[in-house]
Parts: C-alpha cells; sequence; structure tokens
C-alpha cells in the first residue's frame, strides 16, 4: 500500500467513527474536481498551537519554522481566516505572529458550541465548518481549506482538511534536522487553488506531510524557530549578548568621582585673556 493510500485509509476510519456527515457533503465530494486556468477564491481556516505554533504559555510560543515565508504566500493568495479551540486571550496572543497581515475572522473556543462544563474542561471539539459557510456565504466545501493537526476536530467534513502533523517545541528541539513541514503545504496548495473542487481533490489526493514533495532541506532555515512573547518577537538585547548592569557606587565613591570631575574640569578650563578679565572686573564693579 503506498503512503497517499494509507492517508486515505486513516481519513476514512475517522469518517466511519462520526455519525454526524450528511449525505449531501459525501456527495459534493465526490464530485470530480477540474484545474481551472486561473486561481479561484478560496477560504484557508488555521489552527494554532499545534499547527502553526507550540505554545510554552499562555503568553508565550515558538513559531514553526518558515512560518513567515507561509504567511507571505498563503495571505497574497487565500482569504485566510483562524479557527482555533484555545480561549479568546491566548488566540489573541498567538494571532499576532501573523503581523503585519490581519485574518479576515478569527474564532475561538467559543465558537465550538460548547457548554459552560465543556468550555472550561479538556474535552474533545469538533470544527463542524458549515457554520463558517453560514457566516460567509460565500464560501462553501468545494472551496474552503482547512489546516489542522488534528483529524478528530474535522470528522464532520474531513475532506476539507489538510493533516498538519503536530509541532511541539519540546520534540522539536531532539531533531537534528529541523523540518519544513509549512513549505511542503505551500506547495501543496499552489496546486489546490486551481481545483473546482477542493473536497473532491483532498478526498483523492491527499497531502502526506511526511513525504519530502521534492522541497529541498536548508540546514539554518528548517531549524530556525520565531520566539514569541506577550505576542512580541523575542529579540537578544545587543544581538544575543545582555548588556551589562551598571555598578552601584558608594556615597564615598560618589563624592571621590565629583571632586575628581570638577578637579578635571579645572585642569582643562582655558585661561581667561587679559581683555576678558578686565572687562569681567569692571562690569563687577559698575554693578
Amino acid at each position: 500500500m503506498s503512503i497517499e493510500q494509507e492517508t486515505i485509509v486513516e481519513q476514512h476510519k475517522v469518517i466511519t467513527k462520526s455519525k454526524k456527515i450528511c449525505e449531501q457533503y459525501l456527495a459534493l465530494s465526490l464530485q470530480t474536481s477540474t484545474r481551472l486556468p486561473d486561481k479561484q477564491r478560496q477560504l484557508l481556516i488555521l489552527d494554532l498551537n499545534g499547527t502553526l505554533c507550540s505554545r510554552t504559555t499562555a503568553k508565550t510560543y515558538f513559531a514553526r519554522p518558515h512560518a513567515k515565508a507561509f504567511f507571505d504566500y498563503i495571505f497574497k493568495n487565500f482569504t485566510v481566516m483562524v479557527w482555533s479551540s484555545a480561549q479568546t486571550f491566548s488566540v489573541k496572543k498567538m494571532c499576532q505572529m501573523f503581523q503585519p497581515y490581519k485574518p479576515h475572522a478569527v474564532w475561538d473556543r467559543s465558537h465550538l458550541g460548547l457548554s459552560e462544563t465543556e468550555f472550561y474542561s479538556n474535552v474533545d471539539t469538533i470544527k463542524d465548518i458549515k457554520k463558517v459557510w453560514q457566516a460567509f456565504q460565500e464560501f462553501n466545501a468545494t472551496n474552503t481549506i482547512v489546516l489542522d493537526d488534528s483529524a478528530s476536530k474535522l470528522a464532520i467534513q474531513p475532506y476539507n482538511l489538510i493533516k498538519m502533523s503536530t509541532f511541539d517545541f519540546q520534540l522539536f528541539g531532539t531533531q537534528t534536522e529541523g523540518e519544513r513541514d509549512l513549505l511542503k503545504v505551500k506547495k501543496y496548495l499552489k496546486e489546490l487553488r486551481y481545483q473546482s473542487n477542493v473536497c473532491n481533490y483532498i478526498r483523492n489526493h491527499p497531502l502526506n506531510i511526511e513525504g519530502d514533495h521534492g522541497v529541498k532541506a536548508h540546514t539554518v532555515n528548517d531549524k530556525l524557530l520565531i520566539s514569541y512573547v506577550n505576542g512580541r518577537i523575542l529579540v537578544p538585547v545587543g544581538g544575543g549578548q545582555q548588556k551589562k548592569k551598571k555598578k552601584r557606587l558608594s556615597a564615598k565613591q560618589k563624592r571621590e568621582a565629583a571632586l575628581l570631575k570638577s578637579s578635571e574640569a579645572a585642569i582643562h578650563k582655558p585661561s581667561e585673556s587679559p581683555k576678558k578679565k578686565k572687562k569681567r572686573k569692571a562690569k563687577a564693579i559698575s554693578a
């Protein structure tokens, strides 16, 4: 069995477990996609943590390698939306990695239709993309792409999903070669944007993220991570060198320094000319 066939089998397992997939969607996914001469207007829905970045705290995270090049491409060629299962505060912080770009819409955990108990619990969640299509009616299953590291979240619309490997900063630190998964997705999207029926194309040609897809390795860029703290890029002071702390002086040292400074000033003070001296004395007498 080929890698592509294995990916299809994995998707079918997810579909079998789900009882919510409507027949209309399945029928649409069977309608053959054709390659059109012009790129189509398509909606790209992005997951955040585990897909594009790895959070270390609620305020700090690392962006996946090649994130900037990926953002430059998708924001110029797609209508980009965010839908994360994280809470609003964390989503806002993570979305700052897109700057200077701004997503068309940003949805968080509050858009999943969870009960109050589920909202504050670690429960399995499903993103029903039909909610997005109801909100933005120019998009549907034929022109919507979802980037997520969890296939179970797209159990209702599985053929609109590009399945990513989960990005974990701690595990990434053990890799010697880094990764270029976002470049693979970028290459896949270059073909998808010309397809008349996205869900049919993904159903028949799912992206196997583990393949190389002709994307060349780069020993530096594949390991390059951008660290964000409180939504801002962390830049080491002085190009990685910490600033030297100013040495605190005692009161005695301060007095000695002041005397030294005044004496040096007196030594280097230019001598007064006889003419200026006479003028100064005359001014003092008249006063």
